[in-house]
């Protein structure tokens, strides 16, 4: 299974986040995890999302926070949907989020 890091993204150094706003994805499509947080946000449709094999259809408006080592995948069944894709990394800097279920965040 792929994991993902924000490397994947190519960004510059200096960049905190990135939003990624997508209609369809081979990598998306495919099992994978993160080594960082990933908050997505359905904009228009439905797609379904699958956490660890387990199916979850959502329409537009909602979102679902993945944590880093999650399996998951998402199927865009439609041709007009849209997910807006917002990984979250220690370089973001939250304050208020330390956990010791995930260190460095």
């Amino acid at each position: 299974m792929r994991t993902l890091s924000l490397d994947f993204f190519n960004l510059p150094e200096d960049r905190k986040y990135h939003i990624h706003r997508i209609d369809s994805s081979l990598v998306a499509e495919e099992a994978h995890r993160h080594d960082f947080f990933q908050l997505c946000f359905v904009e228009c449709g439905h797609i379904e999302h699958y956490l660890d094999d387990a199916p979850v259809l959502l329409n537009a408006g909602d979102a679902f926070l993945v944590p880093p080592g999650c399996a998951h995948r998402i199927v865009f069944p439609e041709k007009m949907c849209i997910c807006i894709l917002f990984p979250l990394t220690k370089r973001c800097s939250i304050p208020a989020f330390p956990s010791p279920a995930y260190p460095g965040f």
